[in-house]
């Protein structure tokens, strides 16, 4: 039971620390939830995941568009390049 155990627990530190986002946004909001409290940082969480949310949206929306772009300037580009390559 005891190598259970001591094989569990560094473990678990490893977890925790691959676990830990070591970015801005996640130094700051580990920062105020040990300033303020646990739902302060929850808050402070929720709000950091909610603006990456947005901001992968808009990338994808982004990406969609030209996209639609590029494929209704295929014929144009495909001239364009050939001029310029040759």
């Amino acid at each position: 039971m005891m190598s259970f155990i001591g094989h569990l627990l560094p473990a678990a530190a490893l977890g925790l620390f691959v676990a830990i986002p070591f970015g801005p946004i996640g130094l700051i909001c580990v920062q105020r939830t040990l300033a303020f409290g646990i739902w302060t940082g929850v808050a402070s969480g929720m709000g950091a995941a909610t603006a990456h949310g947005m901001f992968s949206c808009l990338a994808v929306v982004s990406g969609t568009v030209l996209t639609q772009i590029t494929l209704a300037l295929h014929t144009p580009l495909r001239i364009t390049g050939g001029i310029v390559l040759s």
